[in-house]
């Protein structure tokens, strides 16, 4: 089990106490969020659209060594011509949508389109910046199940356990707050999360 000495449980949301059809109650966007069931698959999931950055609503202070998790559903009938931002900054909620995530503190950037995560952080210096390329057709129509470790300054990051990421990436001295950010262009595609959770370790 890669996160076996969790201490206690930080948030967690699955989506299961919220009305379907509207905004996820715990979390906040620029724009617009839904919670729906989706055929086939198990729980509520929160349904991203096309240029929404989503946060927690609630003040969650992030541990210095934590875990992160949660679960990406995403659905295309054509190119899945769409890419899933998500990672760390600075600010408690959402005044735009973030296009260019990458320029945040932390990022890591599921590219379904060109098939690659990217991972960017400015908290380490010099700032540091790698990709792996992966057949993200993999994970379309499917759970994409993401785990992040982070202890001090080093960052594990894992898509369905298999580990794509082992490096110094995060300052723990500073505070943050995580983010997804969705841009598609694929007008078939949909993309779906739940069963997000922190843990502090």
């Amino acid at each position: 089990m890669i996160f076996s000495e969790v201490e206690s449980v930080v948030f967690y949301d699955d989506f299961s106490k919220d009305a379907v059809g509207e905004m996820a109650q715990r979390w906040t966007s620029n724009g617009r969020g839904e919670v729906n069931t989706v055929e086939g698959i198990e729980g509520q999931w929160l349904q991203l659209f096309d240029g929404n950055t989503y946060k927690i609503k609630e003040l969650v202070r992030i541990p210095e060594d934590f875990t992160l998790e949660f679960d990406v559903l995403s659905f295309s009938e054509h190119k899945h011509e769409f890419a899933l931002d998500f990672g760390f900054d600075y600010e408690k909620g959402v005044g735009k949508h973030y296009y260019v995530a990458e320029e945040n503190p932390v990022n890591i950037r599921a590219s379904y389109r060109f098939n690659y995560f990217q991972f960017n952080s400015k908290e380490t210096s010099p700032k540091k910046e790698s990709m792996v390329k992966a057949n993200m057709s993999t994970f379309v129509n499917d759970i994409m199940k993401v785990k992040i470790r982070v202890e001090g300054r080093r960052m594990r990051t894992y898509i369905n356990d298999y580990k794509i990421l082992d490096t110094e990436m995060t300052d723990p001295s500073i505070k943050k707050y995580f983010y997804l950010a969705l841009n598609s262009d694929d007008k078939s595609g949909s993309v779906y999360v739940s069963n997000f959770r922190i843990d502090k370790i």
